[in-house]
């Protein structure tokens, strides 16, 4: 009795809290940036799953069977939600770092393949007995797994070009303020090969585990950052407006390549003597900032300093501000670590020790020690 009241209470506040997101997902407004538009889609995308969820949730309780959890009907729902929920958090978080990601016909051929295998898993329960259920089960279960690794290297290929993206524009560490998306990733892909061992689990560990954990706890916390990423969109805008999709950006136009080559001289020349004044301790540069103090493309400078310089713009930043660190570090020993970081371009004292660690392999009052 109690555990049954226990399971209802679980299905009505799941399906709750499911239904407000789903709800806010389609009626909070979004701001008119055209950058966003993809994102649009993402919400609505995202609201159809939460409702969905929510509906299924409350379907495969009522019809259950009362000897458990792991009937055939409940299998082919889990199944199916799984598959298909795998799909729509990938594209959607996806659409987050990429905003071109959610191209027209991509996501057409993407549905048709999820609505291809939700067909195939309850034709198999309609159709197979129950022995030949349980084999074709695995083999669904191993295309399942198959997708999982799929959209894995999809999902990190973009985290990681949306990494670089980020260090080609911005001085300072950018990107770690999206990092709930890559953790919202591998929540959401522990949930689903979670999914996979139900025989390992009790009924009452399998609630926890697929009710308090994924719901109560990753659906809010998902839904919170995703429904502000609209309203944070605009401190990667100027990063990811007409920004190249490569760790080596092509210049903005077609220019020959001996030309492009006489506009790397020219560009070479302004960034020694811009390097020489000291301008790299300046915070808050981005690429942007300086193409325009150096008169120059955007596209251009970026192309450079990745081919030349062979480090991001970021990367290459910090090169020089830990390399000045360093004089500081050695010609004022009076210098707090902190004022050596104000005064060499870093925004926080913590920043300035991982880049000077990363740089040395020392930490910079050990280096200063070692002088």
């Amino acid at each position: 009795m109690i555990h049954e009241l226990y399971d209802t209470l679980s299905i009505v506040a799941t399906a709750s809290l499911l239904v407000i997101f789903g709800l806010l997902f389609l009626f909070i407004a979004i701001p008119e940036r055209p950058l966003l538009r993809n994102y649009r889609k993402a919400r609505k995308m995202m609201a159809c799953a939460y409702l969905f969820f929510a509906l299924v949730n409350g379907m495969e309780y009522v019809f259950r069977d009362a000897d458990g959890d792991n009937d055939p009907l409940t299998q082919t729902v889990t199944l199916a939600i799984a598959f298909s929920q795998a799909f729509l958090f990938t594209w959607a978080l996806i659409t987050l770092l990429n905003v071109q990601w959610m191209e027209r016909r991509r996501f057409c051929r993407e549905l048709a393949l999820v609505l291809t295998f939700v067909v195939a898993v309850f034709a198999v329960y309609f159709v197979c007995t129950p022995d030949c259920f349980r084999t074709a089960l695995y083999g669904l279960l191993l295309l399942y797994v198959i997708q999982l690794i799929r959209y894995t290297r999809l999902f990190t290929a973009n985290y990681r070009q949306f990494g670089q993206q980020m260090d080609n524009y911005f001085s300072d560490s950018v990107a770690g303020r999206l990092r709930w998306v890559a953790f919202s990733f591998y929540a959401a892909l522990t949930i689903g090969v979670l999914v996979l061992l139900p025989e390992l689990f009790t009924s009452d560990l399998r609630s926890l585990l697929f009710t308090v954990v994924p719901v109560w706890f990753f659906y809010t916390f998902f839904g919170i950052c995703f429904l502000n990423y609209a309203f944070r969109f605009h401190f990667i805008e100027t990063a990811v407006e007409d920004a190249p999709t490569t760790g080596n950006p092509p210049p903005a136009d077609n220019t020959p390549a001996a030309a492009c080559e006489t506009a790397f001289v020219a560009i070479e020349k302004k960034l020694a003597k811009w390097v020489a004044e000291g301008q790299f301790t300046r915070q808050g540069i981005t690429v942007d900032t300086l193409a325009a103090e150096l008169y120059t493309n955007r596209n251009y400078l970026s192309s450079y300093i990745n081919k030349y310089c062979k480090q991001t713009f970021r990367g290459w930043i910090n090169e020089l501000r830990i390399e000045e660190a360093q004089k500081l570090l050695r010609q004022h020993p009076e210098m707090s670590i902190h004022d050596v970081a104000l005064h060499t371009g870093f925004n926080n004292k913590s920043n300035f020790g991982r880049q000077f660690l990363k740089q040395t392999s020392l930490t910079p009052k050990n280096w200063r020690k070692n002088q």
